[in-house]
């Protein structure tokens, strides 16, 4: 019997990280800008809201002094 890789729920506060490559070669990706802020894929974003298998993340932008 094979077992299956359980996924982690998305839940709110849950700190997440965008893999470029996979973003890249996505379906959302087509769908959308190409050209994301390099902050995205830099640092983790916050879920704010889970909707089904979707999420509204915050992303905070870290500026330098």
């Amino acid at each position: 019997m094979t077992d299956s890789i359980q996924k982690n729920p998305l839940k709110k506060g849950s700190l997440v990280f965008v893999d470029k490559e996979n973003y890249i070669k996505s379906i959302e990706a087509q769908a959308s800008d190409y050209d994301l802020p390099n902050y995205v894929f830099e640092g983790p974003g916050e879920i704010l809201l889970v909707k089904d298998e979707y999420a509204q993340v915050r992303w905070r932008k870290i500026g330098r002094a």
